[in-house]
């Protein structure tokens, strides 16, 4: 997948998701012009300036492509360990199926902070089938306009 982040994706500062990273979102289908899967990209180091040249892409079952992770360790600034990653990882799981509505368009950002799960340790059921419920509401409203 192509390393870079672009104007079609929103960059999420680490103290907003309770990342040890920035993020970036994709708000605008941008996945079906890239031609790849739906992704999110992290920063790879913990410089709290947004360094768009410095993300990893990283699928919506928080899985990472051996490819992608091998060429950004090649990366001098790469500075984020295996257990800053599996934060990422367990961020993007709890919060997959908002995600996948903001990507399509069903949700929007400002929506999806008010209702996703911060940080990256596991997430209850609970709180994923509230997000389910309040994701639905929103996309139900946006699936018309």
């Amino acid at each position: 997948m192509k390393n870079e982040v672009d104007e079609r994706t929103a960059n999420c500062r680490a103290y907003k998701t309770g990342l040890p990273v920035n993020i970036w979102i994709d708000e605008t289908e941008a996945y079906k012009a890239g031609k790849h899967a739906k992704i999110i990209k992290f920063q790879i180091n913990k410089n709290p300036k947004f360094q768009s040249k410095n993300t990893c892409p990283m699928t919506l079952d928080g899985k990472i492509l051996d490819e992608d992770l091998a060429e950004v360790q090649k990366n001098k600034e790469f500075a984020i360990s295996e257990d800053e990653r599996n934060a990422v990882s367990q961020f993007v799981v709890n919060n997959s199926y908002a995600l996948d509505k903001v990507a399509d368009q069903l949700l929007w950002l400002d929506e999806f902070w008010e209702i996703f799960i911060k940080g990256g340790d596991v997430a209850t059921l609970e709180d994923i089938s509230n997000l389910k419920k309040k994701t639905d509401v929103y996309a139900k409203i946006h699936k018309d306009d």
